[in-house]
């Protein structure tokens, strides 16, 4: 699927997954997509922020942008966003392996 969605300074560019929750707003997506601050190609999985496990893949996310390993993904960014009709927070960012 191609996007043409821009999310702040990030452009969606291609679903690579979506796990299916409870219902639609507890689907998780994961997406291929580019920074255009850094100009390079991330990778951003998007969940509701009423997901049951928001608070724990959040806290995951800045448990890992604590780690320097070359070894593993780094998270770069988390973002809340308001709500757009969609699955939108919270979301974290990795560099696309």
């Amino acid at each position: 699927m191609r996007a043409t969605e821009q999310l702040g300074r990030y452009q969606l560019l291609d679903l690579v997954t979506q796990d299916e929750g409870v219902d639609q707003r507890m689907d998780v997506y994961l997406w291929h997509a580019f920074d255009e601050t850094l100009d390079r190609a991330v990778a951003i999985r998007v969940m509701s922020a009423d997901d049951p496990r928001a608070a724990a893949v959040t806290g995951a996310a800045q448990a890992a942008a604590r780690v320097d390993d070359r070894r593993l993904l780094r998270v770069l960014d988390i973002l809340n966003l308001p709500a757009s009709g969609g699955a939108s927070e919270p979301r974290y960012v990795r560099p696309a392996a």
